[in-house]
């Protein structure tokens, strides 16, 4: 109703500040409801339909009841309502932005070296390949990128002046960052389990050869079939581990040498390392003692076809002693360092492939400084057993050594001890008269022939042990029943001693009973007194016989 066109649009704008306060009531409630929600790290699922829906209602409010108003104010204030609200949305809609992107960076590290760890290939005998990095990596990279835009959708309006590029470059960016630490954690793993398959191989032939160091070469049979073999297959096995995650073969920064040429000394490093603590444990102390007093047995106690040698006093057995203990002290140096300059192929096997393989990819005595990583000191790993160490097993074998020679020297002393002739000679001339009283006696003859028929008999069944045992037995018997006696007849005569009391008489007693007995008188002489056992002590014989006796018959005896 009004006719002046300033006083409808200062009506319009006051009443379109108004209507549009009054709209944006509900919005802002529905936004402090949920903005402690996202700002407190949570990813709000119905943030966007929530918050659209009540951006769209407000506008809707805000058109119904503004549009009757003047044009252009009505348009200005809708556009401010527009900017008020998507500036209130824009900072709440960033904050889940930021905590999805968050969200799916950490969950790209988390699973993917969940993934990475929890490949079987290392078990399945493929080198650790289970599906490949790449394989693994890009299928965790592309469902977050998927799961991130999908939260970026649900928080864009058609009529929206907000987008979320550069959040989607950022989280991209954090996920390269990601990918390549799992890119150098995989490789670290795979370095790792191509050692340990590498040691494993090793194992056998190291213990084989230096179980037998006099056969062949030993070293070279360690180099060529132990460490060439084992570094050419974890070499082979690296390189398709590093292809399937995508390492290129450039130069790195401040012109460091390639990734993957790093990672390839790494590796050697690490098998020659494995190689190196394998001989270190076959050449402790007790092992090289082990393996020098083997070979002395084997030069010494066997002969050629392995069958043990039994000493004649023909034998020279002081040179074959010496020849065998030289063989084996020689084996002390010669397993106290490490001969690399030994790798060297021989025939047309698969060993002497992967030795002619390392040897083409730069192997030498002593390697290049492109063969191991820079600093690796080479020369030091060599050395097994030190000088000092050396002159203490050398003392200690040459003890075992002696021992061993003083029991073949005793075995043969035994073997040679035999009755020698003459002393048969003499049995024959000063036993002739016994041997022909007992041929001419048929008492002697007979009991002869029963104890040498028996004697015969029991060393043909070998009965000698049971009968020794049973002689045993019966001594035993007749010993405890001797002792037996001994003691009853001890403990009968104690009581009867020590019943009679024992009194000592004058001279004048002594010379009144006239000196019966000559021990009477020794004893006054001595002034001690015989008492005679009791009567229960004697046995029955004499007894009887000391009752039938007077003391005049004493006396007279005396």
């Amino acid at each position: 109703d009004l006719d002046l066109p300033t006083q409808q649009e200062l009506l319009a704008q006051y009443r379109c500040d108004e209507i549009a306060a009054a709209a944006v009531v509900p919005f802002r409630a529905c936004v402090e409801e949920l903005r402690p929600r996202v700002e407190g790290g949570a990813i709000v699922e119905e943030l966007g339909s929530r918050v659209l829906g009540e951006r769209a209602a407000a506008l809707a409010a805000f058109d119904e009841q503004a549009v009757r108003y003047h044009g252009d104010v009505y348009a200005k204030r809708r556009a401010a309502l527009v900017q008020t609200l998507d500036g209130e949305l824009y900072s709440l809609f960033l904050n889940q932005v930021k905590n999805a992107s968050s969200r799916a960076a950490s969950s790209f590290a988390s699973d993917g070296q969940r993934a990475l760890e929890s490949g079987k290939g290392e078990e399945n005998g493929d080198d650790g390949e289970s599906e490949g990095f790449a394989a693994v990596v890009g299928g965790i990279r592309r469902r977050v990128t998927k799961w991130f835009a999908a939260v970026c959708a649900q928080l864009t309006a058609e009529d929206g002046a907000w987008s979320f590029g550069s959040e989607a470059r950022n989280l991209e960016m954090q996920l390269d960052a990601a990918a390549e630490r799992l890119r150098v954690a995989e490789m670290e793993r795979a370095v790792k389990q191509l050692r340990r398959r590498a040691r494993r191989s090793m194992a056998d032939v190291v213990a084989e050869r230096l179980n037998s160091p006099t056969q062949g070469d030993m070293w070279a049979a360690v180099m060529r079939d132990g460490f060439a073999v084992a570094v050419t297959r974890a070499e082979d096995a690296l390189e398709r581990r590093m292809d399937g995650a995508g390492i290129a073969d450039v130069e790195g920064q401040q012109q460091q040498p390639p990734q993957r040429t790093v990672l390839v000394r790494r590796l050697r490093r690490g098998v020659w390392e494995e190689l190196a603590e394998l001989l270190r444990e076959e050449v402790g102390d007790q092992m090289v003692l082990l393996k020098l007093r083997n070979a002395l047995e084997d030069g010494f106690r066997y002969d050629d076809n392995g069958l043990p040698r039994v000493w004649k006093p023909s034998d020279d057995i002081d040179a074959q002693f010496a020849a065998a203990r030289g063989t084996a002290q020689a084996l002390l140096p010669k397993l106290s360092r490490i001969d690399a300059a030994s790798l060297k192929p021989a025939g047309g096997s698969s060993s002497s492939a992967a030795a002619m393989a390392l040897v083409r990819r730069g192997w030498a005595t002593p390697p290049p400084a492109g063969f191991f990583p820079p600093g690796f000191d080479f020369e030091a790993t060599l050395t097994l057993v030190s000088p000092v160490r050396q002159r203490e097993l050398a003392k200690r074998f040459a003890r075992e050594a002696d021992a061993l020679y003083l029991e073949a020297k005793r075995a043969m002393v035994t073997t040679q001890s035999h009755v020698p002739a003459w002393v048969l000679v003499l049995l024959v001339v000063l036993g002739w008269n016994e041997a022909m009283a007992i041929l001419f006696n048929p008492l002697y003859l007979v009991l002869a022939a029963l104890v040498g028929g028996s004697a015969f008999v029991i060393h043909s069944l070998g009965l000698w042990g049971p009968v020794v045992r049973s002689a045993n037995g019966v001594a035993a018997l007749a010993g405890d029943h001797v002792h037996a006696l001994l003691v009853e007849a001890v403990n009968r005569t104690e009581p009867a001693a020590q019943a009679a009391p024992r009194r000592r008489r004058s001279p004048r007693q002594l010379s009144a009973s006239g000196g019966s007995s000559s021990a009477a008188d020794a004893t006054a002489a001595g002034g001690i007194e015989l008492e005679p056992l009791g009567a229960d002590a004697l046995s029955p014989s004499l007894s009887s016989a000391s009752e039938s006796a007077s003391p005049s018959a004493f006396a007279e005896s005396g």
